[in-house]
């Protein structure tokens, strides 16, 4: 794994706001690519000298990140406020937006117009994709036959 100078290689990013608004986006998830936790340490957590990382706003809109080492250990915690569009899943160069762009390109062909759509936060309606589960699954990563079903 590729460290930062801080030692940090994973930030675990808690986005109450996107959340809540955007179609599909988690309200917690991870960034581990290393020219992403840079640029997230730099835009977010490091930022202009002179603001504060402490303040926790009571309207919840801000983002919480803890970045960690290789070990897993925390490095820092930081309850960010205010917009930051490095991470808002609407703005097609955030992170979030490259990184559901990549999970539809890689979507096998009869899924790819159901994962762009998704990914442009525009769920297809339901009944409009059928494809095999093993298609599916292999995609998602899941092994054939572990899909969660009883085969019988």
């Amino acid at each position: 794994m590729n460290a930062t100078p801080s030692g940090a290689v994973r930030i675990v990013v808690s986005d109450r706001l996107h959340a809540a608004t955007f179609p599909g986006h988690p309200g917690t998830y991870e960034v581990t690519e290393p020219e992403e936790v840079r640029e997230l340490l730099t835009g977010a957590v490091d930022g202009p000298a002179g603001e504060r990382d402490d303040f926790v706003c009571m309207c919840r809109g801000e983002f919480g990140l803890v970045s960690y080492d290789a070990a897993g250990g925390p490095v820092r915690t930081v309850d960010r406020h205010g917009p930051l569009p490095l991470l808002d899943p609407a703005l097609p160069e955030s992170i979030p937006a490259r990184h559901r762009a990549a999970w539809a390109a890689a979507a096998p062909g009869p899924l790819r117009g159901y994962a762009e759509g998704w990914a442009r936060g525009h769920p297809p309606a339901p009944g409009t994709v059928t494809v095999p589960p093993r298609l599916v699954f292999g995609w998602l990563g899941t092994p054939p036959g572990r899909g969660g079903g009883r085969r019988t």
